[in-house]
């Protein structure tokens, strides 16, 4: 059972199929898929003394699947729950829930696994043949050598430093639930296409992410508000995805690095400013190759003891310095159908850390835009989310904007 205050690293792709999945589709699909027969023999190997590091072996470790059955629509709650180990045999499995009329598929990983967009790649070969799957999939980082590498660590030190001083944002916890749900914000074509207008507009470049962190922020801190604490600036770390251009396959280990972003608490009430500042924000570290060098940081510390990154990412207490996360997953729009079932909708959920207990999440499908909670019910209560998701629907569709 997940302890309070602990981090889970998995991540889930949630299917809902419009009927019935056999158990025995589903075995026989991975049992054909090239890319399941190449993730079956892949393992994480732990040398005594040496770095962590995959290996390919000729013997497969069968898929877990784990069935289901459910009175209702939902999801049950171990589900939602179950962790993946790092000492486990497969970093992944699949639960599959009967309910009453349809199915949902559920393909849980853990994160070190692989990003989002491999996972996507990943399901879709369950239902199209792949040809020639490579055999040696894993990412190899670019060489550098060992001063640069230190000089970017250095640069990557001393901005994360800079950027998170001062008082941040703490989310206190409110009991001892373990229970970890999520709920979705769902658009539209036409809200989809007004919204789409708007980020044209506040955006440089039309680059979004600037423009959801500051709606997000808005409706955080009017949450917030109601709980009578004293609000501070926010720290959002975002993954940004560094596969290459025309990377194939379900890529072996994540290949993200992150921007970060401090949300000001004096400009919670001045939305355009709010928003104008975020973009300066993005645009700077895109400049200055924050990115990169934060990329180049972690390569190094996989050669170093594990506390150097530890004393990087977190606060002096040796506590979360994220007041919310948030990311962009991959859009299942090539996922319209899984195994002869018509996927009626899909869910991609990050990793969940409480604290900060809470996580949004963009994605479209069918070309429609959504927006997904995830947060831990040690952190927040279900009117609290309530209120955060009506004021979000409240900001993204605000007429004149």
């Amino acid at each position: 059972m997940k302890k309070q205050g602990s981090t889970s690293y998995d991540c889930r792709f949630i299917m809902k199929l419009g009927k019935h999945l056999a158990l025995e589709a589903l075995q026989a699909a991975i049992q054909q898929s090239q890319y399941f027969e190449l993730l079956e023999q892949t393992r994480l190997s732990f040398p005594k003394f040496k770095i962590p590091r995959w290996e390919l072996t000729n013997e497969r470790i069968s898929t877990i699947i784990k069935t289901h059955k459910s009175t209702s629509d939902e999801i049950p709650t171990e589900v939602l729950n179950k962790q993946i180990e790092l000492k486990d045999d497969n970093l992944y499995r699949f639960d599959l829930i009967h309910h009453p009329t349809c199915s949902t598929l559920v393909f849980s990983w853990h994160h070190i696994l692989m990003d989002g967009f491999g996972a996507n790649t990943l399901l879709h070969s369950l239902s199209h043949t792949i040809e020639n799957a490579e055999r040696n999939f894993l990412v190899t980082p670019a060489k550098e050598g060992l001063r640069q590498q230190w000089s970017k660590l250095m640069k990557t030190k001393d901005f994360l430093k800079d950027i998170s001083k001062g008082s941040l944002q703490k989310i206190k916890e409110l009991n001892t639930s373990q229970k970890v749900d999520f709920v979705e914000l769902k658009f539209n074509a036409k809200q989809t296409a007004e919204i789409k207008e708007q980020v044209i507009k506040h955006s440089r470049g039309g680059i979004d992410t600037p423009y959801f962190l500051g709606i997000i922020a808005l409706a955080y801190y009017k949450t917030l508000e109601q709980r009578v604490e004293k609000l501070e600036d926010i720290f959002v770390p975002v993954p940004m995805e560094l596969r290459k251009a025309g990377a194939k396959g379900p890529i072996l280990s994540n290949q993200h690095t992150l921007l970060f972003f401090r949300i000001k608490a004096n400009l919670r009430n001045d939305k355009a400013a709010l928003i104008k500042d975020l973009n300066e924000q993005f645009f700077n570290q895109v400049k200055t190759q924050m990115p990169h060098n934060y990329a180049s940081m972690i390569n190094l510390l996989r050669l170093l003891p594990t506390a150097w990154y530890y004393k990087l990412v977190k606060g002096p207490n040796d506590e979360s310095l994220a007041g919310f996360l948030y990311s962009k997953s991959p859009s299942p729009n090539n996922l319209s159908g899984l195994l002869d079932c018509h996927i009626t909708d899909a869910t991609v959920l990050p990793p969940n850390t409480s604290p900060p207990g809470i996580s949004f999440q963009m994605m479209t499908f069918g070309g429609n835009l959504k927006f997904v909670i995830q947060f831990s019910e040690s952190c927040f209560a279900k009117v609290e989310i309530k209120c955060i998701l009506e004021e979000m629907q409240k900001e993204l569709l605000a007429p004149n904007d």
